[in-house]
């Protein structure tokens, strides 16, 4: 039997070493994986306003200037405005934005439905930053 191997302490070790390696690598991995949901719960938010709630006129708009139209009607009512760019088709005309409350952004969705010359009232929470000032 020329050629043959014999299996021996050789062969063991090696898929001993290797499950070893695989072994540390699992737990370096859940080490990690720990250590980021750590950080990720004790950092403070991206932005101050990024979970805010706001109020918006009209819903997602696809025009800046349509956006810009409802601002100007709702700041002569007497609310504080922003028409704000997402993406170039896709505008807010917000009249309320940072509450750290759903109550607080609703409250200002009530107010503007007294208005009967300004657009639907919605209220969602903020996500994508604001250029509130």
């Amino acid at each position: 039997m020329t050629g043959s191997v014999q299996a021996g302490d050789h062969g063991r070790s090696a898929v001993k070493k290797s499950g070893d390696w695989g072994a540390a690598r699992l737990a370096i991995g859940g080490m990690v994986a720990g250590l980021m949901t750590l950080g990720a719960l004790a950092a403070p938010p991206a932005s101050a306003s990024s979970s805010g709630w706001e109020s918006i006129l009209g819903g997602h708009i696809r025009s800046g200037a349509e956006a810009k139209r409802i601002t100007a009607i709702a700041a002569k009512d007497g609310f504080k405005v922003h028409a704000q760019r997402i993406t170039s088709t896709n505008w807010e005309a917000e009249i309320f934005n940072g509450g750290s409350t759903k109550s607080q952004a609703l409250a200002v969705c009530a107010k503007a439905r007294r208005f009967s010359n300004l657009p639907h009232c919605s209220v969602e929470q903020e996500f994508h930053g604001n250029g509130w000032r």
